[in-house]
């Protein structure tokens, strides 16, 4: 099924109807409620509480807590990632439901895409245990299918990323019991 570029007025209402909802897909989130949490620890938190998710065990392999500075950034750089060509890739596998041969499963819903994003659009981003602002131009975003929602669609979480090295653009798209289902590229 061909993706349509989303707006920006999608885009926003996607992240704020996601924010807190739990999510079918079987993650291996700490939270026992698997709630999506992009608004509250990737932007409206606050400098002590990134610090302190940093110290606290647990946080996973996330190597630098980071959060927007705005709101605005935040919708334009989710926009970004979901019409750029991993995310129109990803989005695509996602709705990709026919069975076939190479699928025999198709997709259903509570599938996860996994889309990492890097390009040239940059943003300033608030670190933990930084005193300042730094530029990213990378993103990740755990996007999932809930036939539910507006869109079909629930964003788990999106935050800017800081590459340790040059990379191009990914995505895995896996069933909801994180089986894999498709990888990009």
């Amino acid at each position: 099924m061909p993706q349509t570029p989303l707006t920006t007025a999608q885009v926003d209402d996607l992240l704020f109807e996601s924010e807190g909802r739990p999510t079918l897909y079987n993650g291996r989130d700490p939270d026992p409620l698997n709630l999506a949490h992009s608004l509250a620890r990737h932007y409206l938190v606050t400098n002590s509480e990134m610090q302190r998710r940093v110290d606290a065990k647990g946080h996973g392999q996330i190597a630098l807590i980071t959060a927007f500075i705005t709101r605005k950034d935040m919708v334009a750089a989710a926009v970004l990632v979901l019409n750029s060509p991993v995310g129109i890739w990803a989005r695509s596998q996602l709705f990709d439901t026919p069975a076939s041969l190479a699928r025999p499963r198709g997709s259903h819903t509570g599938m996860r895409a996994v889309i990492e994003y890097h390009g040239n659009w940059e943003c300033r981003v608030r670190y933990a245990g930084g005193e300042g602002t730094m530029p990213v131009n990378s993103f990740k975003m755990l996007l999932d299918r809930v036939d539910e929602r507006n869109l079909k669609l629930h964003v788990h979480t999106f935050y800017p990323t800081l590459p340790m090295k040059t990379v191009v653009s990914n995505a895995e798209v896996r069933y909801q019991d994180r089986k894999p289902f498709s990888r990009f590229p």
